[in-house]
This record gives structure tokens, sequence and C-alpha cells, in this order.
């Protein structure tokens, strides 16, 4: 069977209800989230939505390369582009969901609560959505 990143999101959701509520608990589903959406982005775009992938960006930055397309085929459309809510939804959503991910895997010495896990779900729940949005 083929590995889904949504059920990386429902395993986040399921950590945050199921586990004991603590710090490792909340840095534990932050990364989950954001590599569950991150895991759609980069199949969809490559997969479904053929948006143009930088080669160099990639080899230096996997994360920044997907993100750098969405922002690259926004550009490209008007404002009343049936896309372009949706991709300024995942633009913004991604970048605080990959800020929410720097902290929980980098920042060890910063708390972390169980409102930024919850966020985090709730940002990677709409990237699906508005992945899925998108033409």
């Amino acid at each position: 069977m083929k590995f889904k990143p949504f059920d990386r999101l429902l395993s986040a959701k399921d950590i945050l209800g199921k586990c004991e509520q603590n710090e490792a608990t909340y840095r534990s589903v932050m990364h989950q989230s954001y590599y569950a959406s991150f895991n759609q982005l980069a199949s969809e775009v490559e997969n479904r939505l053929f948006y143009p992938v930088d080669p160099n960006t990639k080899k230096s930055s996997v994360h920044k390369a997907y993100l750098d397309a969405c922002i690259n085929k926004q550009d490209t459309l008007r404002l009343d582009h049936i896309d372009f809510e949706s991709l300024e939804t995942v633009i913004n959503d991604f970048k605080r969901l990959r800020g929410l991910r720097r902290v929980s895997d980098y920042e060890l010495n910063k708390a972390v609560c169980k409102g930024e896990a919850e966020l985090s779900i709730q940002l990677s729940n709409r990237i699906f959505d508005s992945i899925e949005k998108l033409t």
C-alpha cells in the first residue's frame, strides 16, 4: 500500500489526542503536521499541478523549492483567478507551519505549548484543503 501524506496528519491528530500532554507530544505533532503538508505539497506539485521547481534551489533546500514553486505560480495569476486565494492560503500557512516545525525540531531551549500543536494541525488541514482546490 502506498503511503499517503494525509495519514501522517491523522497520526499527528492521534498523537495529540491520545498521548500524554507534554512538550514532547507537542513537538511531535508540530513535526508530523509539517511533514504531512510538505509531502502532500511536493507530491501534488510534481504529479498533478506540474509547477516548475528550480533544480538548484531543490538541491540546497527542497522545502524552499516547493514553496517557491507555489509563490512563482501565484505571481503569474491575476487576483481573480480561481487558484489565487487557495495558493495564498497554501503559501502563508506553509510558511507559518514551517516556522513552527523549526521551533519544534531545532529550538529545544524554547518551550512549546499545546496551542502551537493545535495550530499546526489547523494549518496543515487548511493546506490540504487548499491544495485540493487547485486546478
